[in-house]
C-alpha cells in the first residue's frame, strides 16, 4: 500500500494584515483539471506557483455538514474539463453549483444572467460566490462566513492592488467614467487591496438577488454610446467592454456603497495580483515549495527586479530630456 506523506495545510497567513484568508484568487490564470500549472511571473503572479505547491501537497480536513444549510457555493464552467476551483471544493467535499455547462459561446456577462436563472434554487442564507480557473479555497468556509456576518454590509469582494480595467484617457485630461469609478474606490480604501475584483464574493441571499436583478437592467451599452466607455477594453485584442462583468461590478458598487464592500484586510479573499515575492506579504509554508519551484521563482524575481530598476532609469532619463 503506498504511503500518503501528505501533511495538513501549513497557515497560509498575509504578515501584512495578520489574517488567514480561505480564498485565495489569481485572477488571469486558468487551470484546468486536465492541465499542468502554468508558471508565469509576466502574468504578475508570482505568488500563486508557491500558494499552488502548498496547496497540492497538502491534506486538507472535510467541511463540517453544518455548512450545507448556511452557505451556496456558485461558480461558472462551460468546458467539459473541471476548474481548478472545482476540484478545491472536493477536496473540502463541499458541494457547489456550476452553471453555464451548456453554453457554447462564452463572454463573462453570462455570469449575471446565468445567476438569475437559479435565484429561485437557493435555500441557504447566504453565497459564496468564486470564478473557477483561477481561485481556490484553501480551508473550509465555516470561519469567512463567521467573519462575513460580522461585517457592517450585504456583499464582500475580494480585493486587488490594481483597478482593472484600467482605461486610457480620452484625450487630454478627459477620462472614462472608469476613472471615476477608481478615484472613488481608492477614496474608500483601508489598504492597498483598495479595488474590486469581481471574480469572488461572498454575500447575504436577499442582496445577492437584488444585485444580481439591477445588473440585468444595467446598460453598458448606453455608456459606451455616451463616450463614457470605449467599445473595447484594450483595442486591438478584441476585449468588448459589454461583455465584462468587471465593469457591471464597479458600476454596481458605485450605487451600492457602503452595502457593498471589499475585504481591504484579507480576511477572507486574498489576492494576489501584483503581490510581490517577499516575506513582509504572506507566508504560504514556503518548505513545502518543492526545490524546481524555487529555482524558478528566484531566477524570476531577480529578472523582475532588473526590469524594475531598468523601467525606473528610462522614466528617469524621459523626464530628464
Amino acid at each position: 500500500m503506498k504511503k500518503n506523506n501528505r501533511q495538513p495545510l501549513r497557515q497560509i497567513k498575509s504578515l501584512t494584515t495578520q489574517t488567514t484568508p480561505t480564498v485565495i484568487h489569481a485572477p488571469g490564470f486558468t487551470h484546468y483539471k486536465s492541465k499542468k500549472d502554468v508558471y508565469a511571473y509576466e502574468k504578475g503572479n508570482p505568488l500563486w506557483p508557491a500558494i499552488l505547491s502548498v496547496w497540492r501537497t497538502s491534506q486538507l480536513s472535510p467541511a463540517s455538514t453544518d455548512i450545507y444549510d448556511k452557505l451556496t457555493i456558485i461558480t461558472w464552467n462551460n468546458r467539459e474539463q473541471k476548474g481548478i476551483l472545482e476540484e478545491s471544493l472536493e477536496k473540502l467535499e463541499l458541494p457547489y453549483m456550476v452553471l453555464g455547462r451548456r453554453q457554447k459561446k462564452w463572454s463573462n456577462n453570462l455570469k449575471f444572467k446565468l445567476a438569475h436563472e437559479v435565484l429561485g434554487d437557493i435555500k441557504t442564507p447566504f453565497v459564496l460566490v468564486v470564478d473557477c480557473f483561477d481561485a481556490i479555497l484553501v480551508r473550509e468556509p465555516s470561519r469567512a462566513l463567521s467573519i462575513f456576518q460580522t461585517w457592517n454590509c450585504d456583499m464582500l469582494f475580494n480585493g486587488e492592488m490594481n483597478f482593472y480595467p484600467s482605461l486610457p484617457e480620452k484625450g487630454g485630461k478627459d477620462k472614462y467614467i472608469t476613472g471615476e469609478w477608481a478615484n472613488f474606490q481608492k477614496n474608500v480604501a483601508k489598504s492597498k487591496w483598495a479595488y474590486l475584483n469581481a471574480g469572488a464574493y461572498i454575500a447575504r441571499t436577499p442582496f445577492f438577488i437584488e444585485y444580481i436583478t439591477k445588473g440585468l437592467k444595467k446598460d453598458i451599452w448606453s455608456l459606451i454610446k455616451n463616450g463614457d466607455l470605449p467599445e473595447e477594453i484594450y483595442p486591438g485584442h478584441h476585449q468588448k467592454t459589454h461583455e465584462s462583468e468587471q465593469i457591471l461590478s464597479h458600476w454596481l458598487f458605485q450605487d451600492y456603497y457602503p452595502r457593498i464592500q471589499i475585504d481591504y484586510y484579507n480576511k477572507i479573499f486574498f489576492n494576489t495580483t501584483k503581490v510581490p515575492f517577499q516575506s513582509n506579504f504572506v507566508n504560504v509554508g514556503y518548505l513545502d515549495v518543492p526545490l524546481k519551484h524555487w529555482g524558478w521563482l528566484c531566477l524570476n524575481s531577480i529578472k523582475q527586479t532588473i526590469s524594475n530598476k531598468i523601467n525606473r532609469l528610462k522614466k528617469i532619463r524621459r523626464s530628464s530630456i
